[in-house]
């Protein structure tokens, strides 16, 4: 999905003239292959984690090591975040 998304990206601006960026959930591999297929086509992209998401995974940890009105939890979202 991440070539294909390049190869859409090279053909609205083949020869990299805007600025390029990729919006990701903080997911390391998918940061990983983006920047595997920015440097593979000599493209600079500025890579932008969508907060919201991050702190949801957070929470979704949380619930598993802390009951839903744990204060505990709420610390541990905050210590990560």
């Amino acid at each position: 999905m991440i070539e294909a998304a390049f190869l859409e990206a090279e053909r609205r601006d083949p020869g990299h003239l805007r600025p390029w960026v990729a919006l990701v959930d903080g997911n390391n591999h998918q940061i990983n292959r983006i920047k595997t297929e920015a440097n593979k086509r000599g493209v600079d992209i500025t890579i932008v984690i969508d907060w919201i998401h991050v702190v949801e995974y957070l929470w979704g940890a949380a619930r598993c090591f802390f009951k839903e009105a744990d204060p505990k939890g709420e610390a541990f979202v905050a210590r990560k975040a």
